[in-house]
């Protein structure tokens, strides 16, 4: 069987995100200029919302509201800390263990210190059920794969060296994609200060997440079983977010939600129309995501 040529669906994904950079200043001050409403004329209540259609090297962008305001990007942080690692990691069927510190309050609470998880399924667990405590494991093992700036040597040597240059290359990456008014601060997106994104930005790394085969495949699940090993060895049943829209919506084939207690409900969904696919961000504070985003799919 022929395999995909993945460098080449990256190479076009990444030309994609090239063009959105300059292409979305230039139909932003166009409409502006010309239009008082976005082209598909939505009347979306999200503080910022964007809508790229992904399908075609042009890249065409339907600005909705405000989408280079800065926000904060909640669990949105998580498909970036995904997409990171799989730009090193090897054979995500390797085990990772879960330590003490990596447990966080949260969705997705279902690790334990000393489990031993292999990264597919804490990727699943991450984008599906919004696992914090899965995300700090992810960074964390992901830190000791890569070179510590300060040490000049592998980051072996605590937890913090580890975290910080995971959380670092998220940044590098998040920079090679244009993501220029972006920061993240942790993997797992919860509120923490000198952390901020745009619903622009955010596009840009749902463009780039098509890119990666292993992240579109958990994030269009609505279930999955996480196999943990180690001192309490169990099946964990995964839950999507996103169930209840992937069963209203058809057309929805992955995405991801963010939410955090002072009332931002942000969402990322990537969808299907026959040929044409697109990404659409909602950076939202209070009211009801799920209808908003909803407004747009099936507009």
């Amino acid at each position: 069987m022929t395999q995909p040529d993945h460098n080449s669906e990256k190479r076009w994904h990444r030309a994609i995100t090239v063009i959105l950079t300059y292409k979305v200043k230039l139909e932003n001050l166009w409409l502006r200029r010309f239009c008082k409403s976005s082209p598909r004329k939505l009347k979306v209540q999200s503080v910022a919302a964007a809508c790229v259609d992904a399908s075609n090297k042009l890249g065409k962008v339907h600005i909705h509201r405000s989408s280079g305001r800065r926000c904060k990007p909640a669990s949105l942080a998580k498909i970036m800390t995904v997409i990171t690692a799989l730009d090193y990691i090897k054979d995500i069927d390797e085990k990772i263990t879960v330590e003490a510190e990596d447990i966080l309050s949260g969705n997705g609470n279902n690790l334990k210190a000393g489990d031993n998880i292999s990264w597919r399924d804490a990727f699943h667990n991450m984008l599906m059920a919004s696992s914090n405590s899965s995300a700090n494991t992810v960074i964390r093992n992901l830190g000791l794969y890569l070179p510590s700036p300060e040490l000049g040597q592998q980051a072996n040597t605590g937890l913090a060296d580890a975290v910080r240059n995971g959380v670092t290359a998220m940044n590098v990456k998040a920079q090679s994609l244009g993501m220029t008014r972006t920061r993240f601060t942790n993997a797992s997106g919860l509120d923490s200060f000198g952390m901020y994104t745009t619903a622009h930005d955010m596009l840009l790394m749902g463009v780039a997440a098509l890119a990666y085969p292993d992240l579109t495949d958990a994030w269009s699940r609505t279930t999955h079983i996480m196999s943990i090993e180690g001192a309490s060895p169990r099946d964990v049943e995964i839950t999507s977010t996103l169930k209840q829209l992937y069963e209203e919506e058809p057309n929805v084939c992955g995405g991801k939600t963010g939410t955090l207690p002072d009332g931002t409900q942000n969402i990322l969904i990537y969808c299907k129309h026959g040929d044409i696919r697109t990404i659409t961000a909602l950076m939202q504070k209070g009211g009801d995501r799920h209808k908003e985003i909803l407004k747009i799919i099936s507009g």
